[in-house]
């Protein structure tokens, strides 16, 4: 549901008219419209209309008020890279951010293979950046003795947990949300 207010931006990004959005945008600097605006233009490819958005109004907080993976997954279906890379480097999920970081792999190629579910490619990635034993499905059993620590210590509860690993003089745990936490072993100990 989209409220009353984001009309006229409704009006001018249906009408594809980017002066129009800029100015309205301009003009009301301490509103922000409706995350909901951006699913159309994003849907149907408009990467002038979700830049120029983007660029003007941080949506980070809202989120969660949609469903981040399915957008995702459309902007996959379209294969727009570009548009993946504006909206990507605007949200910053944790798991984009690891990839860029990483350079391991193009983050837009990475994603397509979670989105066509290529495993063999996914553990060849995640093998490159040295995180070998996240690709194992036993990692949480190996490293059960963790469990009570990381949860008393850390706030992170065992059903929260995809994969852990050891690596150097920290373990890294992948979540189920795709969120890597790095934690010392030092950190663990006291």
């Amino acid at each position: 549901m989209i409220p009353i207010g984001d009309q006229n931006f409704i009006n001018a990004i249906n009408r594809n008219n980017i002066q129009s959005l800029v100015s309205l945008l301009n003009k009301n600097n301490y509103f922000t419209p409706s995350i909901h605006i951006l699913l159309e233009p994003i849907y149907n490819g408009r990467v002038r209309v979700v830049k120029t958005l983007l660029k003007k109004r941080d949506y980070r907080p809202y989120i969660k008020l949609i469903d981040f993976k399915l957008m995702v997954s459309k902007i996959l279906k379209r294969y727009d890279h570009k548009l993946f890379k504006i909206v990507m480097n605007h949200f910053r999920p944790p798991l984009y951010s690891f990839l860029v970081s990483s350079q391991i792999v193009d983050p837009f190629i990475f994603y397509l293979a979670m989105e066509w579910k290529n495993l063999k490619f996914i553990n060849a990635c995640m093998a490159k950046a040295g995180l070998s034993d996240l690709v194992s499905n036993n990692s949480i059993e190996t490293h059960d003795h963790l469990l009570p620590i990381l949860e008393s210590q850390h706030g992170i509860k065992a059903r929260n947990i995809r994969y852990i690993s050891k690596h150097k003089n920290s373990y890294l745990i992948l979540l189920k949300d795709w969120d890597i936490r790095k934690i010392s072993i030092n950190d663990l100990i006291n």
